[in-house]
């Protein structure tokens, strides 16, 4: 799997909510799911939202490897600019600014796994480790959950120095 593209974004605030949990959890408890649906019920709330896509950021833990069981923190929520104040039960994340490989998953989201798989080899052939920090999704209106026709972009940090 190629990229769709390379490229350099800036630091993109988002607002929403936040758990720190295992993908096993927040797969097996539909977590994600919830707060995305949540986030989608609560947009009027955020007036200065720049559109009605939704993200969900990844944040991994540098301290040990990957597995479906270790914690690490998942943020669903949509882009607002400086103006939008914090609404009292939400969060405030950055994507931060830098180079990114954006990927397309199409198909249902439960195969997911199949695209990030594809990623993770497309890192290790093009720059010899799967290295990143965090992912981040962008569901908008092609968003379809389980659905065939389903489309989700994919967005994953390069290392700086490459």
């Amino acid at each position: 799997m190629e990229p769709i593209e390379i490229k350099e974004i800036g630091d993109i605030r988002v607002i929403g909510f936040t758990v720190t949990d295992s993908l096993r959890n927040v797969i097996d408890k539909g977590i994600v799911r919830d707060m995305h649906t949540t986030i989608k019920n609560r947009m009027n709330e955020l007036e200065a939202r720049t559109a009605d896509g939704v993200y969900l950021i990844q944040i991994y833990s540098t301290e040990e490897a990957f597995t479906p069981d270790v914690l690490f923190e998942h943020i669903v929520g949509v882009e607002v600019n400086a103006g939008q104040q914090l609404p009292e039960d939400m969060v405030e994340r950055i994507i931060p600014a830098g180079r990114y490989a954006h990927f397309l998953h199409q198909g249902p989201e439960s195969t997911i796994h199949q695209t990030y798989d594809a990623i993770n080899n497309w890192l290790y052939t093009n720059y010899k480790d799967a290295w990143r920090k965090l992912d981040v999704e962008y569901w908008d209106r092609r968003y379809k959950g389980e659905d065939a026709e389903s489309e989700i972009d994919l967005f994953v940090p390069l290392q700086p120095d490459r």
